[in-house]
């Protein structure tokens, strides 16, 4: 009996929980379903919004910003913040980096910072300091560890030390210094505005370069930096799609390649000047055919063999022989150029002619007249449009038949007015040095 009544509580109680059960089951299934969906999708967003190191090294820079324009101020404040403008201030020197340790718990940063002791949330987008509010600082304190744990340590991160200077300051420096003539000085302040631009980078390393240049370098140290500033530039151009403008700047190096020193052919270190040159207008080619721009590569192509050919030219008066096989080999080399830049192009184009006459000059200009006249006959038989470089051509063969300088002129003028490409200075003395021989009546 006595046991019968001790077991009736516990079948009451199992009868009101198969009750409770049975007609509250599929509600409170539904409320915790929802609850459990809206926990999620919080969760979601704050995985999507969590704030990273940039958003961190853009918030704090801006609260110490701000701390010392308060200070500058010398107003009164009080308050948390105040406070915590205030340790930043003192905190952060303008001499020190900012580093900083993000766990990054997916919904929500943590970030410790060491030198000053603290701790900051991020969580939805947004970064707030964990001493501001004591629930935050007991969380930080109690779960830090836990976090670092979870976390293998964390991410270390840094932003650029604090400083007065701006970037439109270091390039107000730089242009004042750069209208005073201070050539040196207002490059390295372009290059500093660089350190802290991140969109116009390429700008600042263009027009330090330029200054350098404007310095009239003589060291080998100042004509290498040159060279790494420009085709940085490049570099970043062609990165962001501009290939157009990173070929200019291999363009503008190597016309600002200082010339040889020495013209003796002789001197190796002017081949080796002449190489570099040449290659630089090459690569630059390359750059534009990545880009598609035909006529800036065909340019820089004919740009490349001018080198080599404008060289040759320049060493016509050193007679001696090791002299006049260094000058047929660079005119050799400005032929084969010429020729292979002929071929690339779309045949009876006004650039294939361009280059199909220059490559027949290189010839005249050692006075290989059976060589020139050999390959003028190959391009005669697929030129199907005449154009006034192939009346030039014409009459210079047809002078050379008749051994009569009159004809060449003729022919030298009628270009000149026919609105054909300006000849290069070498072309324009591979014709003189032609007539004058013609006029001497040297059949040699």
């Amino acid at each position: 009996m006595l046991g019968n009544i001790n077991g009736a509580p516990i079948l009451g109680g199992l009868v009101l929980v198969l009750f409770v059960f049975f007609v509250l089951g599929p509600t409170l299934y539904s409320i915790a379903l929802r609850l459990f969906l809206l926990l999620l999708c919080v969760l979601v967003v704050a995985a999507i919004v969590n704030p990273d190191d940039a958003s961190f090294a853009l918030w704090v820079s801006q609260a110490t910003t701000q701390s010392r324009s308060t200070l500058l101020a010398s107003a009164p404040s009080t308050g948390v913040f105040s406070w915590v403008s205030s340790s930043l201030a003192a905190a952060f020197s303008e001499e020190d980096p900012w580093t900083w340790v993000r766990y990054n718990m997916i919904a929500f940063s943590l970030v410790y910072i060491p030198s000053i002791e603290r701790h900051a949330l991020g969580v939805f987008g947004v970064w707030i300091w964990c001493d501001s509010f004591y629930l935050l600082s007991w969380f930080a304190r109690q779960y830090g560890p836990t976090i670092a744990a979870i976390t293998r340590g964390g991410h270390v991160s840094g932003a650029p030390s604090a400083s007065s200077e701006t970037e439109a300051s270091y390039k107000a420096k730089a242009l004042s210094a750069k209208m005073a003539g201070q050539y040196a000085t207002a490059a390295d302040h372009f290059l500093a505005a660089a350190s802290l631009s991140k969109i116009v980078l390429h700008t600042y390393h263009l027009d330090a370069a330029r200054c350098l240049l404007s310095s009239k370098p003589t060291s080998a140290a100042i004509s290498h930096r040159i060279d790494t500033l420009f085709r940085q530039s490049s570099e970043a151009l062609a990165s962001a799609g501009r290939f157009d403008d990173a070929g200019d700047c291999l363009v503008e190096l190597a016309r600002a390649t200082p010339p040889p020193s020495s013209h003796h052919p002789d001197d190796d270190a002017i081949d080796m000047a002449l190489c570099r040159q040449s290659a630089l207008f090459v690569e630059a080619m390359h750059v534009y055919d990545a880009g598609d721009h035909a006529r800036a590569s065909a340019a820089a192509g004919l740009q490349s063999a001018s080198v080599y050919a404008n060289a040759a030219a320049a060493c016509n008066s050193i007679m001696s022989d090791e002299a006049m096989a260094m000058r047929r080999q660079w005119m050799d080399t400005a032929r084969a150029q010429y020729a292979a830049l002929a071929a690339s192009q779309t045949p009876n184009s006004p650039l294939a002619k361009q280059a199909s006459l220059a490559a027949i000059l290189c010839d005249v200009a050692c006075s290989d007249l059976e060589r020139a006249r050999q390959a003028f006959c190959v391009y005669d038989d697929v030129t199907t449009q005449f154009a006034p470089s192939d009346h030039l051509l014409h009459g210079l063969f047809d002078a050379y038949e008749r051994w009569d300088p009159a004809v060449l002129d003729d022919a030298i003028a009628a270009y000149a007015t026919s609105g054909g490409a300006v000849l290069e200075p070498w072309q324009r003395q591979a014709l003189r040095r032609w007539k004058a021989t013609m006029e001497a009546g040297d059949l040699t």
